[in-house]
Formats: structure tokens, C-alpha cells, sequence
């Protein structure tokens, strides 16, 4: 299990999930037969522990499950996974909640919230992402919900990727390929001196 959880007003509820998640997915009734039962019960039941903590922080939150030759990821927010291949190819593990998109945007209007522009959009113009852990003055509008991508791993997948939006925003997911393949011909090429000198 691979995690990245990237706080905003506060550390607290990045650290709490650093802390609790695993162990929550391991005592999820579906695991490990189910994943994303067992990834869905434990999130929600993060949220909900945290929640009653009364901290006004939250927290992105991006899981990658990896049982044998399948990848099952877990989304809350903007951290996202790509699953890049030999040749530098990039496929997209997760999708970013912006409260801009058609299906956020929607789904918090129809719960009586906004989305504003302010620098960014952002709920009710303050969150700029619209799901996350905790979030307690938002929790009306900013969903914990995951969303899920599945993979199955191939011959030709060398590296997965999990990173939150601090590298997101810089850097987009073919560069992320591109600089994974050219690491791996770099490591294939020192190998190949080594054992020739």
C-alpha cells in the first residue's frame, strides 16, 4: 500500500491519515478480496474519525493497492498516480477533483454550495480542491468519496508515480514519462560501463 496525503491549513489530518490509513484498510471487511470496498470503507471511515477530532484542516489523499499484478488507486483530491512504461508512454492512474470540473461543480451546486474564482476556483472560495479528508467547515460540499482506476501490471510498466500537486502543477504527466524513461536509460547505460570495464 503507497500513500500520499498533502495537507492544507494545517498538517493534522495528513499526519492522522499517515498514522490510521493502513491499518483501516487492513480491518475493511472486504480486504483484501474487495479492494475497492476495503479502500472505499476505510477512507470514509478516516474522514469520519477525523471529523470528530473538531479540526478545521484537511487533507488530499491519493492510495495505490498493489496485489500481485493489479494496481487498484484511490483518489481524494489533486495528488495524483501515472503508471509509466518502458518507453516513456504515460498512463493516468487517478483524476484530479477541481471544484471547476463539470461533474464537481454540479455535484456541489446541487448541495446548495459555490464554486468561485478566486486565484483559483475554489469552494464556497476558499478550498481549491472539492474532496479531501476532513475539511469540517466544508464537509457540506467537499466529499471524502474516492474515486478508483485499476491497472494491471505488464512487461512493459517500469515505474508507477505518486506525487501530490506540488509537482502536478509544474510538471505534466508526459514530462513525468519522459524523465522516468530517460533515468532508466541513464541506470541501463551506467550498468552496461560497469560491466564492461
Amino acid at each position: 500500500l503507497y500513500g500520499v496525503f498533502d495537507g492544507h491549513g494545517g498538517s493534522q489530518a495528513a499526519q492522522f491519515c499517515k498514522d490510521n490509513v493502513g491499518k483501516a484498510v487492513v480491518k475493511a471487511v472486504e480486504f483484501p478480496q474487495h479492494p475497492e470496498e476495503a479502500l472505499t470503507e476505510a477512507i470514509l471511515g478516516i474522514d469520519e474519525d477525523y471529523l470528530k477530532q473538531h479540526r478545521d484542516d484537511g487533507t488530499t489523499l491519493i492510495l495505490a493497492m498493489v496485489q500481485e499484478k493489479k494496481i487498484t488507486v484511490a483518489n481524494v483530491g489533486d495528488s495524483r498516480a501515472v503508471l509509466v512504461r518502458c518507453d516513456g508512454s504515460v498512463d493516468p492512474l487517478s483524476y484530479d477533483h477541481k471544484p471547476n470540473s463539470d461533474s464537481e461543480k454540479a455535484r456541489i451546486e446541487s448541495l446548495g454550495g459555490k464554486v468561485v474564482f478566486w486565484g483559483v476556483w475554489r469552494v464556497e472560495g476558499i478550498l481549491a480542491v472539492s474532496r479531501a479528508i476532513g475539511d469540517r467547515m466544508l464537509k457540506a460540499y467537499v466529499s471524502a468519496q474516492p474515486d478508483f482506476v485499476t491497472a494491471d501490471v505488464t512487461p512493459d510498466d517500469t515505474y508507477m508515480v505518486i506525487a501530490s500537486d506540488g509537482l502536478w502543477d509544474v510538471i505534466e504527466n508526459d514530462e513525468v514519462g519522459r524523465l522516468c524513461a530517460t533515468i532508466k536509460n541513464a541506470s541501463k547505460a551506467a550498468e552496461y560501463l560497469c560491466n564492461e570495464a
